[in-house]
């Protein structure tokens, strides 16, 4: 892996905290209004893990260590926009908390990429259409929140009754 000014090793493998930074990126250009500024600081500065909303933290795969995105927290800061279907490429989310918005149209299937997500918070924003059927397929998911969406179809007999569902 290659190494940062802090010495921390920034990548394993084909994935690293860089590719991380840009599936931010797409995701902040698909948001159209951030009338509080929130995500200014998305692009400022290389690293992800300084951004406003993001967590990081130390994963390790394959015998290699490396910094990823494991969080995305933006709760009621009045984002208007479309959830990007980039949001698949941060592979190591375990968190994706959105809760509180004004984001739109559907849930991108590519959310399905996400595969350590425990918590997916989409609560009281606009989202419309139906669930994914990807999210079901989620094996580490415990909390999915969906309540005040428009969105339509149910949720009975996909998931196994281990998780909870709002």
């Amino acid at each position: 892996g290659q190494l940062d000014q802090s010495g921390s090793a920034r990548m394993y493998g084909k994935a690293k905290v860089e590719d991380d930074a840009n599936a931010l990126l797409a995701l902040k250009s698909g948001i159209s209004n951030d009338p509080l500024g929130v995500l200014k600081s998305w692009g400022v500065s290389g690293d992800p893990c300084n951004w406003a909303g993001v967590g990081c933290d130390r994963i390790c795969r394959s015998g290699e260590v490396g910094i990823r995105v494991t969080s995305l927290e933006i709760k009621s800061k009045r984002l208007e926009g479309k959830l990007s279907a980039e949001i698949g490429r941060l592979t190591e989310l375990r968190q994706l908390i959105l809760e509180g918005n004004k984001l739109s149209g559907p849930i991108p299937w590519q959310i399905g990429y996400c595969r350590r997500a425990t918590v997916i918070d989409l609560t009281d924003n606009q989202f419309s259409g139906s669930i994914p059927h990807e999210i079901c397929r989620l094996p580490s998911l415990e909390a999915l929140k969906l309540s005040g969406n428009d969105i339509s179809g149910t949720l009975d007999g996909i998931f196994s009754s281990s998780a909870a569902w709002d």
